[in-house]
């Protein structure tokens, strides 16, 4: 039993106390003579039937009385929700209409379509309702001209598939020629790679000179491909010309470049010799210990004779800080003359030598 009944129940058993109440208070006076002739508890009884019957009947009246009005409310109440709708609906419609046949007609062939069959909807709606039957020859006219518009959305379709299948077959065609450029693409890059694993075995950013033959096809392309060149040079420790694969560095020449990497070789296979380095700076170009003395190299080309106050300069500076444990290593013997006019120096073929002159050893090796 839901909450409305239980209350509903509820109340009558209310009224019906109530008005037992009233009516055993009214006939109180008469129960007492009446008592005389019929039990109490009879009396009682017939009183209570008697108002359960009478509230019974009068609550079914109003019960009847207030359903009968809701039904007549409620049925008043549909008939005005029903003409506002209608009203709504034909306005709603009419707007539709009117939109529908003043909108620009589509250009594609699924919107024409669609229009369509709103426009045979709409007909179907304006012969059916008198209010849009006035519609129904602006409708027809549209409905013409939207299909003679499909038929030719339908032929500029077809040109439009022709000509995209026309262009598949030229991007078929450019894909190829795309798949043989990346396989190119992929075999360069492959090499690329494979160069770079070469150049790092190699330690080519930290190595500026090669020999020659020392080297495979590979690694002597992965080289040339990278900045080296090849050249000759005369090898103070083998003392001959060697081939060799060298990378330019700074503003060093290659002779230069071979000659510093040439007798650092040399001072590694001369034991005790401890501290190798290489300087940029206004340092000598190679300096090394031996028995606890520091001693400096410097290479030369010839650059430095035109350099009238920098060549003093560094004379001065060598003679200073390291006094007779340093001097020249020449490329050309051509120019010993000068620089023996500046500090000791040798040629190539006296490296070995005079370096070991200079540290007082009598074998270097």
């Amino acid at each position: 039993m839901n909450n409305k009944a239980e209350t509903e129940l509820e109340d009558i058993f209310k009224g019906l106390a109530f008005i037992g109440f009233v009516i055993a208070i009214i006939t109180y006076p008469y129960i007492s003579n009446i008592n005389y002739y019929l039990p109490i508890f009879w009396l009682w009884t017939i009183a209570l039937l008697a108002v359960a019957v009478v509230y019974l009947f009068l609550f079914g009246l109003t019960h009847i009385s207030i359903k009968s009005g809701e039904f007549v409310f409620n049925k008043a109440t549909y008939k005005i929700k029903k003409k506002k709708y209608e009203a709504r609906f034909i306005q709603n419609e009419t707007i539709e209409i009117e939109n529908l046949i003043l909108e620009t007609l589509a250009t594609d062939e699924q919107t024409l379509t669609r229009d369509i069959e709103r426009l045979r909807n709409k007909m179907s709606i304006s012969r059916h309702y008198k209010e849009f039957s006035h519609f129904i020859p602006q409708l027809k006219e549209r409905l013409v001209k939207a299909r003679e518009r499909l038929e030719e959305a339908r032929k500029e379709q077809y040109s439009k598939n022709l000509s995209e299948e026309i262009e598949i077959k030229e991007q078929k065609n450019k894909n190829l020629e795309e798949e043989i450029k990346e396989k190119e693409r992929q075999r360069l890059y492959q090499e690329e790679v494979n160069e770079r694993i070469i150049l790092r075995k190699l330690n080519a950013e930290e190595n500026y000179v090669f020999e020659k033959d020392k080297l495979n096809k590979r690694e002597i392309g992965a080289l040339l491909r990278n900045g080296y060149l090849i050249y000759s040079e005369y090898c103070i420790i083998n003392k001959k010309l060697i081939n060799l694969l060298i990378k330019k560095k700074l503003n060093h020449s290659p002779t230069h470049i071979f000659l510093v990497w040439n007798t650092i070789n040399l001072l590694k296979n001369i034991k005790g010799v401890k501290n190798i380095r290489e300087h940029l700076s206004v340092d000598a170009d190679l300096t090394f210990r031996f028995e606890g003395k520091l001693y400096a190299l410097e290479i030369e080309t010839g650059t430095l004779l035109k350099k009238t106050k920098q060549k003093q300069e560094k004379v001065d500076y060598n003679n200073k800080k390291y006094k007779d444990r340093w001097m020249f290593i020449v490329s050309n013997r051509n120019l010993m003359k000068e620089y023996n006019k500046l500090g000791f120096a040798t040629q190539r073929k006296g490296v070995s030598k005079n370096i070991a002159k200079m540290l007082k050893i009598t074998h270097p090796f």
